[in-house]
């Protein structure tokens, strides 16, 4: 699960972020771009790995601002894949290097799960046990139980 902002430009995350700490890794087919199985993840405390448009790639105002640039190693012809594939293999190595690792407790999950199905259900009031959110405090709400689920 992912919480998502957003901004009205890249550069304003990215600046952002950098704000906020953290480690800024590019993807890129730039020539200084190191392979992303010989990265330490380990020793960056928090990272954000930057994707760019699957033509153009990133901007080069985004390029500057990266402390770090890293591409997928591959055979043969191909040089990229496309965005979504991309994006699954660094997110597939982050977790075989235990860089993500889920940190959820089960309230939370059950929080952002239902939000999920208010949001994306034609009729969520036939999705939700509602018996099962009724005795548990949602953390959404804060400390509090949360009787008004629907109404988010």
């Amino acid at each position: 699960y992912i919480q998502i902002r957003r901004f009205q430009t890249s550069y304003e995350a990215v600046k952002q972020l950098k704000m906020e700490g953290f480690y800024l890794v590019a993807t890129t087919l730039d020539e200084d771009s190191i392979a992303v199985n010989e990265v330490d993840f380990s020793t960056i405390d928090k990272v954000c790995i930057l994707f760019g448009n699957e033509e153009r790639g990133l901007s080069e105002s985004i390029l500057s601002q990266a402390d770090m640039k890293i591409f997928l190693p591959m055979v043969g012809m191909v040089q990229s894949l496309n965005i979504s594939a991309s994006f699954a293999q660094v997110l597939f190595h982050l977790r075989t290097v235990g860089r993500i690792r889920p940190d959820l407790e089960d309230i939370k999950i059950a929080a952002v799960h239902e939000k999920w199905i208010i949001n994306a259900a034609r009729n969520p009031v036939e999705c939700l046990d509602l018996s099962f959110f009724a005795v548990q405090t949602n953390p959404l709400c804060g400390d509090h139980l949360c009787p008004h689920l629907l109404h988010w």
